[in-house]
């Protein structure tokens, strides 16, 4: 096959890649503009103090959804992306194994509603199963994307096709691992505006990344990168 044959090849195997990219963009925007419409739809939650997910609990409640679910059909298009356009690797495969179970535990997540960390006027404070069930993953979502943001940038390294955006994904790593940090050491009263800027730096990185692999796909490789 002449180096044309292989640039076509290889044009057209990216090229088939860029719908994902597409999904993840568009899902992962979805996403944040939801959140933030929630912000002045229900401005009875204090966006300090309160987390994102009681959004899903009352009046508006299907848009905190349709939050959780485009974010998680963004995620999973990023590490279907991913895992199909970077030289395969172990910490390739712990980056998208790790995406790909933030984004299910996101879906998870609208399903079991989160409970209320305030009672309503008049109401008693309440924990219930889904509330239990909604916190663990939760828990799992942070784990994974943290594992994610981390590991990426070495599976780029190793692929000489992305190493010019390794420097982008680790900049980007190190903002979400920041307010990973600025989370853990926070005062309880601000449980809510931390979360808040956690999930814009995850949000962000969603979109840089997915812009970045639809920008290569545009792109033939070089026949020393096929």
């Amino acid at each position: 096959m002449s180096d044309r044959d292989l640039g076509a090849a290889a044009y057209e195997l990216h090229g088939g890649r860029r719908p994902q990219a597409v999904v993840s963009i568009v899902c992962l925007v979805v996403a944040a503009a939801a959140v933030v419409a929630l912000h002045f739809l229900r401005r009875d939650l204090d966006p300090v103090r309160r987390h994102l997910s009681e959004y899903a609990v009352g009046e508006w409640g299907a848009l905190m959804t349709t939050a959780f679910l485009a974010a998680a059909a963004g995620a999973g298009a990023l590490a279907v992306l991913y895992s199909t356009g970077v030289a395969p690797s172990r910490s390739l495969r712990v980056a998208c194994g790790a995406i790909a179970a933030a984004a299910l535990c996101e879906a998870a997540m609208a399903v079991f509603v989160s409970d209320l960390s305030v009672p309503a006027p008049g109401e008693d404070l309440v924990r219930t199963t889904h509330g239990r069930i909604h916190d663990v993953l939760a828990l799992l979502h942070g784990i994974g994307w943290t594992v994610a943001v981390a590991t990426l940038p070495f599976a780029m390294r190793r692929d000489a096709r992305w190493r010019g955006f390794v420097a982008l994904s680790w900049c980007s790593a190190l903002a979400v691992l920041a307010t990973v940090a600025s989370r853990a050491v926070s005062p309880p009263g601000t449980v809510g505006i931390t979360q808040r800027i956690w999930i814009a730096s995850i949000l962000a990185w969603g979109v840089i990344h997915a812009a970045a692999a639809w920008r290569r796909s545009a792109v033939p490789d070089r026949v020393s990168a096929a």
